[in-house]
């Protein structure tokens, strides 16, 4: 565990979920936590939909997909995580809930898995780091229901291009910059939009035709109308 520990560690001090803890704090985390850091080779699950949750996952290395699929195989991204990222928080907070979403190595990854149930309850050792890492795990779960509300704002929208629109202008105003890299490809894309692949690209091909935006692969450029009638 250590020789892990060491490796990922650059990973781990920049995780929201460990802001404020020293090095020495977080390999104690591990510890009073019973960490485990498997790893899980491409498109297998990672946890499953109907399943229990007692911990609380951190990406670690390579990304992972959260997502539905219906009875069809219809699938739908929730949100593609990658290192630093947590997910099954608020799973692993309730003791009857179970997962209502898979969770899914989009590349070959390593994941951190902390017992939720030994951070909630109190600590024989009364462990100074436990307040923080509470603290932090509200404010990564506050956060995370930020997000849901803004991909409900996107996938509400009646057209395919009405849905692309708002999320690269939401993805924007995110990073900051009119010209900027999104986290999916284009299958990803339209399983996060609820579109058919087919049709947005064809309807990105419009937007990029008539001056809108500009894009190569997942890297995507916007115009404003004065820009575009150039």
């Amino acid at each position: 565990m250590k020789e892990i520990y060491s490796k990922y560690l650059p990973v781990l001090t920049s995780a929201g979920l460990f802001d404020g803890l020293t090095e020495e704090d977080i390999e104690s985390v591990l510890s009073c936590l019973s960490a485990e850091m498997p790893d899980f080779p491409k498109n297998s699950f990672i946890m499953r939909r109907g399943e229990r949750c007692e911990r609380i996952g951190v990406v670690l290395s390579g990304s992972v997909l959260v997502m539905q699929e219906d009875f069809w195989g219809n699938r739908s991204i929730m949100a593609k995580l990658t290192p630093g990222d947590t997910f099954a928080e608020a799973f692993a907070c309730s003791e009857n809930a179970r997962m209502n979403a898979d969770v899914l190595a989009a590349e070959g990854c390593t994941v951190l898995f902390l017992h939720m149930r030994k951070l909630l309850d109190s600590c024989g050792t009364s462990c100074a780091f436990h307040g923080i890492l509470i603290k932090n795990l509200l404010r990564e779960t506050a956060e995370k229901n930020i997000r849901i509300t803004e991909r409900m704002t996107v996938t509400s929208r009646r057209t395919t291009r009405e849905k692309l629109l708002a999320y690269l202008s939401a993805e924007a105003a995110r990073q900051g910059k009119t010209a900027f890299t999104i986290p999916f490809d284009r299958q990803q894309l339209a399983d996060y939009l609820c579109v058919d692949r087919s049709a947005m690209s064809a309807e990105l091909c419009k937007l990029r035709d008539s001056g809108v935006l500009s894009f190569n692969r997942s890297h995507f450029e916007l115009f404003s109308e004065e820009e575009a009638q150039l």
